[in-house]
């Protein structure tokens, strides 16, 4: 490893980014929330340049987010506030 004095300011690879990571979250089974009133809603959201549909799966208490697994068996996390109904949507609750 090359400590900040020595390395070459020409070459980018030579510092390292600041990598202290106090805390990884995981998602633990017992954490999810499979009765939350968004599980099972479809959502719609906009990636990079295409637009993905999934269906929640459930709310993590402890991470504050919900998973989404996506049609194309994907799956990604959001947070109540990630559902701006621009890049991040509910389809309409049909439920009566």
């Amino acid at each position: 490893m090359v400590s900040e004095e020595e390395a070459d300011p020409d070459d980018p690879c030579g510092v390292l980014p600041n990598t202290d990571i106090t805390e990884i979250q995981e998602d633990n089974f017992e954490d999810g929330n499979y009765k939350d009133d968004l599980v099972g809603r479809k959502v719609t959201a906009l990636y990079e340049n295409a637009w993905f549909t999934g269906t929640i799966v459930y709310f993590n208490r402890e991470l504050k987010e919900y998973k989404v697994d996506y049609a194309d068996k994907t799956s990604n996390y959001l947070s109540y506030h990630d559902f701006d109904g621009v890049e991040v949507s509910l389809a309409p609750n049909c439920r009566q």
